[in-house]
């Protein structure tokens, strides 16, 4: 799938400007017309880009690019991509470059003059998707791959700025900053600067540059402090750190309700001229946690501030997560309206359009790392290491600069009392300790026992309808707030919907319940005095993999947002905004909700025990039968070895029953755990994706499907074991019909008729409990007292003493057993999940 390029909107020539700041560099847009192949290019098709790209698999893309003569010499030339998932293999004129780690962040690759020929250039890439692993979470966004955001080239003077990163230090009273900004001057053919011996011999003489920097008001160009120059001396292919510092007096200070900006510039010049110039923005700040009368709280510029945020998803209509500049600027126009002061950024790096956009208007940015309950024992694997530590360093290069930006979030949802855990932390920790200026943080389950908080400035407490508003909310809340101690807590709360279900709030998959959990959850957090509050989310997006939970039109959409896919505000955003603003509340329809059996499910249950009760109340050698298959077992499958068979109809009779009640308890089941997180969860391990789960999620939200289809199931195990038995005669020589094999396998199924009675009431018990474990334990014992009657019975037709036959039929289970376990722990990592849902979900 390939979202729809015709409907972009390429950035304007200024707006390109803004990523690439410089009056001195050539900027060329790379979008429009590539070409592209997912055939390793055996064929290439005409595509415009960028776009984004849903297809599994590595995908290439070439078009050609011209540089005159005189520019090739005259200037040194790079990539630069705004945002490209997420590795890149870079070839050029047919010559492999390198192979670059991406990570949906801005990035340059400087294109070596070797491989570059005046004229027509041909531009290769190859880019990989993520892996697995890095969406294997419940919600997870859509991962998508190729060039995603726009691309552009680059031509700068042979002496130019590589990084800034700038370090803000306040006085006590905020009245005076010094600025430091931390250069990189990177050098090519410097001997050609001026237009000198443009054509001749390589030279490895030094030559001096002069660095100035300027800072000066965002918008208005007033000029508010100048540095003294500094002098550079560099030769050929070199790069040279420098430090340039600045002093302001009485400066206006950035917030999200007055963010004043300010812009940096930073000038190159070489006998005089400029040759290079690049401007990065600068708000003044000074973010931090602290005590304020014995309480955590987040303080900016020396004030307390409460964090009032909305998780954010970059999914636009039609185009998945490639974002055009007004679709970035209606939504942080919805957000001011909305009232809130930060956003949370969880899965990939912003875009820097947005970026900009929240660095002018006023709005915080937190930029999670994508580690989302994941399992501590795979928190050490090598793939997940490297791939986590450069999207770390991805982060810093990228965003430190930026005013918006916050902090860094380190994880969600981790095992806080592992070893792995706290190895994890302890890594990505020092990394943006040393490597940023940025407040962490991490987000934590409720109902955690424990919380690492070395390298955590806030924590983030994330909730679940588990724990209702309210009482229970509340007791859990201030319990997480003794956890933190000292380190300031803010709460994260949301729930999914039915987009069109207009019940009321006492339904709980409602638009209206979502409003009312939003607004009882706000009230409860403010109060017990938390630092903030973080609503989950701004927006619907496309997940990876199904989603069950609420049973949507398109099941690859979370109905979570407060707006749809379009934008459209649902009663929640109408809600949270009155709540932000101190405005007049929504009024709330309570409705009417229906929490007795469904019917289905009656209908079913007394049909089956009717149906029980007939074959053997009517048909007295049924009764017999099944007597003689319970208590006494050799005796009944000694007629069976012996030819005296039992009638067809009677055996399909059995199977069936015992086929449907265990269809109606496993319906049931599922049924009544469909909007369960830990469903949601098991389903994504063992089920991420596919036609099966596609039709798990209609079996589990229609009950008369899934009975049809679970007792088809049955009947075609009784089968399929009946074929095993069969085959196994065969080897053995034993003389021996499918019939009588099936005959084996239906009878031996006896005991699951017990569970018949316990259907009728099933779905209240279940409902009641909000645990299946006694059910699937119960159900579990039934097997195994089912394949033990079905081995006895074997040995009893194969007239062979039962020790081999037990021996031989447990084999086989472990075999099977272990084989199904190998391909699941091989593809998913199955035990590290399951170890984790029994951790937490449990």
């Amino acid at each position: 799938m390939i979202h729809a390029q015709e409907s972009y909107t390429r950035f304007t020539n200024e707006q390109l400007r803004i990523f690439m700041p410089s009056q001195s560099r050539i900027v060329k847009s790379l979008s429009g017309s590539w070409e592209r192949s997912d055939d390793d290019g055996s064929s290439w098709e005409q595509i415009l880009l960028p776009m984004s790209e849903s297809r599994p698999g590595k995908v290439r893309f070439r078009r050609s690019i011209k540089i005159d003569k005189q520019l090739l010499y005259s200037h040194t030339w790079s990539l630069f991509s705004l945002g490209t998932n997420e590795d890149i293999e870079l070839y050029l004129n047919g010559k492999y470059v390198g192979r670059y780690f991406a990570g949906m962040a801005p990035f340059s690759i400087r294109l070596p003059e070797s491989k570059l020929q005046p004229g027509i250039n041909l531009i290769e890439m190859q880019i990989t998707p993520p892996p697995a692993h890095a969406s294997r979470h419940i919600f997870a966004q859509r991962s998508y791959s190729g060039i995603v955001r726009e691309m552009m080239l680059i031509g700068a003077q042979h002496v130019s700025l590589e990084d800034v990163q700038i370090k803000s230090f306040f006085n006590e009273q905020l009245t005076a900053c010094q600025l430091t900004s931390q250069l990189t001057i990177r050098s090519s053919a410097i001997e050609r600067l001026g237009g000198e011996d443009m054509y001749g011999e390589l030279s490895l003489k030094k030559l001096s540059f002069s660095v100035d920097a300027t800072l000066q008001k965002y918008g208005t160009g007033e000029v508010v402090a100048s540095g003294a120059e500094k002098t550079i001396t560099i030769e050929r292919d070199r790069t040279v750190n420098t430090n340039l510092d600045l002093r302001i007096t009485n400066p206006a200070l950035w917030s999200p309700s007055i963010p004043n900006l300010y812009e940096l510039t930073i000038r190159i010049s070489y006998n005089g001229n400029v040759i290079d110039d690049y401007t990065v923005p600068v708000g003044l700040y000074k973010a931090k946690s602290m005590l304020v009368n014995g309480a955590p709280t987040l303080s900016l510029n020396n004030e307390p501030f409460t964090i009032k945020a909305v998780d954010y998803y970059e999914h636009a209509h039609q185009l998945g997560q490639t974002m055009t500049a007004q679709q970035i600027q209606r939504d942080i126009l919805s957000l001011k309206t909305l009232g809130v002061n930060a956003v949370r950024i969880r899965s990939g790096n912003p875009h820097p359009y947005f970026v900009h956009q929240c660095n002018v208007n006023g709005i915080f940015i937190l930029s999670d790392l994508p580690v989302y309950d994941y399992p501590s024992s795979l928190l050490d694997e090598d793939d997940f290491l490297v791939r986590i530590s450069n999207l770390a360093m991805r982060m810093a290069n990228a965003y430190d600069r930026q005013p918006s930006i916050l902090g860094y979030g380190l994880s969600d949802g981790l095992q806080e009392s592992s070893k792995h855990s706290k190895a994890y932390f302890q890594k990505m920790g020092s990394f943006f300790r040393l490597a940023g200026t940025k407040l962490l943080y991490k987000s934590v389950r409720f109902g955690t026992k424990s919380v690492d908080l070395q390298y955590t400035d806030f924590l983030i407490g994330r909730s679940s309808t588990r724990w209702e508003t309210g009482d229970i909310q509340k007791k859990e809340i201030l319990r997480m707030k003794r956890l933190a101690g000292s380190t300031p807590l803010i709460i994260h709360l949301g729930k999914p919907v039915q987009p069109n279900n207009l019940n009321g709030f006492s339904d709980p998959l409602s638009v209206e319940s979502q409003a009312q959990y939003i607004r009882d959850g706000y009230r409860t957090v403010q109060q017990c005095g938390i630092g903030g509050i973080i609503v989950w989310s701004f927006n619907d997006f496309i997940t990876a993999r199904a989603i069950t939970i609420t049973d949507p039109e398109d099941q690859h959409i979370s109905t979570t947002g407060l707006t749809d896919l379009t934008r459209q505000p649902r009663l929640s955003y109408t809600m949270l905004k009155a709540l932000l603003n101190d405005e007049k509340e929504p009024l709330l329809r309570s409705g009417i909700t229906n929490s007795d059996t469904p019917l289905i499910f009656i209908l079913l249950s007394f049909s089956l025990g009717i149906a029980f009760f007939v074959l053997i109340s009517k048909y007295r050698r049924m009764r017999e039968y099944m007597l003689r298959a319970l208590i006494r077992p050799y005796n009944f499958y000694s007629d069976i070895r012996d030819q005296r068979l039992l009638s067809l109809s009677q055996t399909l009779s059995v199977g069936l029953l015992s086929s449907a009640t265990l269809a109606i308890v496993v319906s049931t089941m599922l049924f009544v755990f469909r909007s369960s997180f830990g469903t949601e969860y098991l389903y994504m391990i063992l089920l991420p994706t596919g036609w099966l789960r596609s039709l798990l999620n209609e079996i589990t939200w229609t009950p008369e499907l899934g009975f049809f289809f679970f007792s088809l199931i049955g009947i075609g195990m009784h089968a399929l074991v009946a074929g095993i038995i069969l085959f196994a005669a065969f080897i053995t020589g034993t003389r021996l019909y499918f019939i009588d094999a099936f005959t084996i396998s239906v009878w031996s199924a006896l005991p699951f008729l017990l569970l018949l009675p316990i259907a009728l009431a099933l779905f209240k018990v279940l409902s009641a409990t909000g645990s299946a474990m006694w059910l699937i334990l119960l159900m579990y014992s039934l097997f195994i007292w089912y394949y033990g009657r079905m081995l006895k019975s074997t040995s009893v037709v194969f007239d062979v003493p039962s020790i081999y036959v037990y021996a031989s039929g447990s084999g086989f289970l472990i075999l099977i057993s272990g084989i199904f376990l190998t391909y699941y722990s091989s593809k998913v990592s199955l035990f590290s999940y399951l170890y984790y849902y029994f951790s937490t979900f449990s």
